[in-house]
């Protein structure tokens, strides 16, 4: 398997009912240059918020979502 990456922003925070736990949408840098965003199950995705910061999140909609 082929590690991938693309440069994404966060496009909106969707807060859920639990105070910690809020759902991210995602955008691509620059806007439309990604026409589809495909992926398996299980997979993840590393989010940086500054230059040393990162954290790793579960994809947990489902690839037609």
């Amino acid at each position: 398997m082929t590690l991938q990456s693309k440069r994404m922003k966060i496009t909106h925070i969707i807060p859920q009912r639990v105070e910690e736990v809020r759902s991210f949408r995602l955008g691509p840098i620059p806007p439309h240059t990604i026409k589809d965003f495909t992926f398996i199950p299980g997979q993840f995705v590393q989010i940086s918020t500054h230059p040393g910061e990162s954290s790793y999140f579960a994809i947990a909609s489902a690839p037609e979502d």
